[in-house]
């Protein structure tokens, strides 16, 4: 017996009628049982399988595992067969957790992933591979320490650690509105920024900030957990600029250069470019520093050679 053709769809596939299962359906249903043949295989983490996903993993660039938070994949990566089997599965509501062993291994750096912005926009293929391409993977890179107002492009250069040569990208602007009509994360972002002040890394930038003496510099040497650095300090003159210390507190008796010793863990990197300008939100600085030492009241200055320790509340 036949169907008029007035009646719907829904009725072929409706599971109490004839129960006809959807072409996607199906697909959806043959790609779940194979991702869980493939990771249940006893040999997986001997098979090229493995690096397959832990690459998917990295393409994400998030702190969260791909198998249990949708993930945005960059240009490349997002065409495979196994990364849109993983994005299939996130669209209906499905997720995989291993409580043995945390795998893939997600970034281990704490932080409000970018791909919570990217899922919800159109061409968020395209901005991941923007974004990894800077090394912008967290919402926090994108804000104050207090997280009452947005960074500018040159200011972002401290939360990623390296000073591109282009200008600001057409995308940053539209990124930002985003993340301020996203109010469901505002509440998830982690007090305190952690890239306000971030851990220290000889790799990254030879200029360093001395966290507790509120003081910049250039890393010399380090060598047994301390680290020794030229004083600078920031111009009288040009506003953001640092210029070499010609005589402070710290300076030796006899010696007309200034060198500090401090143990690296106080030490955060800068970026300064060839002019010696720094590409950072001082202020923040500032900020960041009064909430490591909230029962300081000392007034924080950063002109000359003077430190906030060398000043008193009272003056």
């Amino acid at each position: 017996m036949g169907l008029v053709a007035t009646v719907p769809n829904t009725t072929m596939h409706y599971y109490k009628i004839y129960g006809l299962k959807a072409a996607a359906d199906i697909q959806l249903q043959q790609h779940t049982s194979d991702l869980l043949r493939t990771i249940n295989y006893p040999l997986f983490y001997t098979s090229p399988l493995k690096i397959c996903y832990q690459q998917l993993q990295n393409d994400a660039t998030a702190n969260l595992s791909i198998l249990t938070s949708d993930p945005t994949f960059a240009t490349g990566e997002s065409n495979t067969t196994t990364a849109k089997t993983i994005k299939l599965l996130h669209e209906h509501s499905i997720t995989l957790h291993n409580n043995n062993i945390q795998w893939p291994f997600p970034l281990p750096q704490a932080g409000t992933t970018i791909n919570l912005i990217l899922n919800n926009l159109s061409r968020s293929v395209r901005l991941k591979h923007n974004l990894n391409k800077y090394g912008l993977y967290f919402v926090e890179q994108f804000t104050n320490n207090s997280y009452t107002a947005f960074l500018t492009w040159r200011q972002v250069h401290h939360t990623i650690q390296k000073i591109p040569r282009k200008r600001a990208p057409g995308w940053f602007t539209k990124l930002t509105d985003e993340i301020v009509a996203a109010t469901s994360i505002h509440n998830h972002l982690i007090m305190l920024n952690p890239f306000t002040l971030p851990v220290f890394n000889s790799t990254k930038s030879p200029w360093i900030y001395h966290i507790p003496k509120n003081t910049f510099g250039k890393h010399s040497k380090t060598s047994n957990g301390k680290i020794i650095y030229r004083h600078w300090t920031l111009s009288p003159v040009t506003p953001g600029k640092i210029i070499k210390c010609k005589g402070c507190p710290e300076t030796q008796k006899g010696k007309s250069t200034c060198y500090i010793t401090a143990p690296v863990s106080m030490i955060t990197n800068l970026q300064v470019d060839r002019q010696k300008h720094i590409h950072t939100n001082i202020s923040d600085l500032q900020s960041a520093l009064r909430n490591l030492n909230p029962s300081d009241t000392s007034p924080i200055i950063f002109t000359g050679h003077l430190f906030h320790k060398d000043v008193s509340p009272n003056e």
